[in-house]
């Protein structure tokens, strides 16, 4: 890693892949918390599609260790972020009450109100389309499950660029196109041909969903981000050239002309973007929502 450069190339995290882009977005709003002072900033290589980190003062050599036992001590706050349950089945009292006791931490604000924006009216469960949980799937524990691992720990930075070995996936969510693997096509039992992933970036694109809250709309609501189709949810996110801090960053991502079911080239250059993906969330067994590999406009 040359952290002596004002410019940190990702070359482990995909402009095409859904999971890669929400763990950028969480990426970049720890950076933001942990090292403000250097004024991190993000952008897309629009030949390699890989992000890059470009900061005002070289960050430490271990910024991203920094980064991840940030995240690894909250499991060790009273109330632990990740050991909440079920997202749906968070009382929106219980939500309000950790809001009103961390408020020394505009990092766990942040974090408890991306969550809390999934539950609008209390007592529903209105989940951002972003998260998926089943019956045996939770996405919160499998964050927790990941931040655990002691015998082979997470490498973050490993992760990030690309280097580290894959290992049989968490149970987070189906953010990566990838853990779409029908019994039907495999010559052998699912359960000994497990996708394998880089388990950080599963652990960073929690923290991105907060990008994308549920809002109010007349006659429903929504999660920016999302337009609806002939009654299939499809995810539209875009890729600049141009390093932008975490607020422009927001700020381009719900920008309408990104979520247009055409966009006009104008208007993305003009808005620096020069790519937008698209992803459809599908149902292949009318019970497990997975997310399908992205095409681009």
């Amino acid at each position: 890693m040359n952290n002596n450069s004002s410019e940190i190339l990702l070359p482990g995290l995909f402009e095409n892949i859904p999971r890669d882009f929400l763990a950028t977005l969480g990426l970049h709003d720890w950076l933001c918390d942990l090292f403000a002072n250097h004024q991190p900033k993000i952008s897309w290589s629009a030949s390699s599609g890989n992000p890059s980190i470009h900061v005002s003062i070289p960050l430490p050599p271990n910024w991203a260790e920094t980064i991840f036992d940030g995240i690894k001590s909250w499991q060790s706050l009273e109330s632990n972020p990740f050991g909440l349950g079920k997202i749906e089945g968070i009382p929106a009292k219980k939500l309000r009450e950790l809001l009103g006791d961390c408020k020394s931490s505009q990092r766990l604000v942040r974090f408890y109100s991306g969550i809390s924006s999934q539950l609008i009216h209390e007592g529903t469960g209105r989940r951002s389309e972003l998260i998926i949980e089943s019956a045996s799937r939770s996405v919160l524990k499998g964050v927790d499950d990941i931040i655990r691992l002691t015998r082979n720990p997470v490498d973050l930075w490993g992760d990030l660029s690309g280097q580290s070995n894959r290992r049989e996936v968490s149970n987070t969510s189906r953010w990566h196109p990838a853990e779409y693997q029908p019994a039907a096509y495999v010559a052998t039992d699912p359960q000994h041909n497990k996708h394998q992933d880089r388990l950080g970036l599963n652990v960073l694109a929690l923290f991105g969903t907060s990008s994308y809250p549920v809002v109010e709309i007349q006659g429903g609501r929504s999660t920016p981000g999302f337009r609806r189709i002939s009654k299939i949810n499809e995810f539209s996110w875009p890729v600049w050239s141009t390093p932008l801090s975490l607020d422009e960053t927001r700020g381009l991502i719900h920008h309408p002309a990104i979520h247009q079911e055409k966009t006009e080239t104008r208007y993305l250059t003009s808005l620096g973007v020069h790519r937008v993906w698209r992803s459809r969330k599908f149902m292949p067994d009318d019970n497990n929502d997975f997310f399908s590999a992205a095409s681009s406009t």
